[in-house]
């Protein structure tokens, strides 16, 4: 008898612990914070990104301009140009040439036609050809016929502009144009605003 009480009394003291450990563990789990995963956006979030786009901006024609009509000798065309105030206008005229210059104090456009030979224009990016001239830059100019010139400085000669055509058919620049050879001279430091004036009266040739 005196064992069986020491076995029922051991017996309850392990119910005892195991009760009370059974009770503050559910406790401690109750107040226990889960910490939650990160989620991908929290981990990588996303980026803004801005692109920058580059435009050229048009050439507009300068107010009270004047017309000016020259050319369609030999295989050229005839043509007319806006020309700004304070510019100035010559023609000479033969039976095989014509040439119009345009002057502006020391700035001077000039437009030959007249027989002669031919060339291609290279430019940055391009390989060098054989009978062709390759400019270091160019500005890109459209008339209202959709010709497509570039203005670019020429080798050898200072402050001096030679103007190539697109060629429609393979997308290559050479010389003479439609209207002729194109030659442009301006003193060292030319203004950005008479440059612009040039550009616009290239804008500007029309064929007639």
């Amino acid at each position: 008898m005196k064992y069986i009480l020491s076995a029922i009394s051991l017996l309850l003291l392990v119910i005892i612990i195991a009760s009370a450990a059974f009770y503050f563990g559910q406790k401690s789990v109750g107040n226990s914070s889960i910490t939650p995963t990160p989620s991908v956006a929290q981990l990588y979030p996303t980026v803004n990104t801005q692109t920058t786009s580059v435009t050229t901006a048009p050439i507009t024609q300068t107010p009270q301009t004047t017309t000016v009509s020259a050319g369609g000798v030999l295989v050229f065309s005839a043509y007319t140009l806006n020309m700004p105030p304070g510019w100035a206008s010559q023609k000479e005229t033969t039976q095989y040439s014509d040439m119009l210059t345009l002057t502006k104090d020391t700035y001077k456009i000039t437009i030959y036609q007249a027989a002669g030979g031919e060339g291609g224009c290279t430019y940055p990016g391009q390989a060098p050809q054989e009978m062709a001239q390759s400019f270091s830059s160019f500005i890109e100019i459209m008339d209202p016929n959709g010709f497509v010139f570039r203005r670019g400085p020429s080798q050898g000669t200072p402050n001096s502009w030679t103007i190539c055509q697109k060629n429609a058919s393979d997308g290559s620049f050479g010389f003479p144009t439609n209207f002729g050879n194109i030659t442009i001279l301006t003193p060292s430091n030319p203004t950005d605003t008479t440059i612009a004036e040039i550009d616009s009266i290239l804008a500007s040739l029309n064929k007639k």
